[in-house]
């Protein structure tokens, strides 16, 4: 079982979020919803987990997941409708064409839409982190 999640971190404070924007079920779905990424044109979605703006490098092992990457103070924001459009993509597929191995992290990507489509209302930039 995963014991890693990713979540939302945002540049400012977005009224009307709780603490909870993370996504259990969806880095235990990783591979396969980055796969459908990329197979439905999206970017990867590992251009969301830097917080730098090089590309991490990320390693799987068993259930966890080990990021290289070239640690800088810079912090790479990415603007919410980046994230909406691959999120909410995702989610419509998952919701529209059932039998996805990933099926059940759904409530997760639409968490993150939720969570972004505050963030756009409140002109604030976000990156995903992970938690171990």
């Amino acid at each position: 079982m995963s014991h890693f999640t990713y979540y939302l971190t945002f540049d400012r404070p977005v009224p009307g979020l709780g603490a909870d924007t993370g996504g259990r079920s969806f880095a235990r779905h990783y591979v396969e919803l980055d796969g459908l990424a990329r197979n439905l044109g999206l970017a990867p979605l590992e251009r969301f987990f830097s917080t730098d703006c090089s590309v991490v490098c990320q390693t799987f092992e068993g259930d966890s997941l080990f990021a290289e990457e070239d640690i800088t103070d810079e912090v790479c924001w990415h603007d919410p409708d980046e994230g909406l459009s691959s999120f909410g993509t995702l989610s419509s597929v998952l919701r529209w064409q059932p039998g996805h191995e990933a099926a059940d992290a759904l409530p997760d990507l639409d968490n993150f839409v939720h969570a972004l489509r505050q963030a756009r209302h409140h002109d604030a930039r976000f990156y995903l982190a992970v938690d171990f």
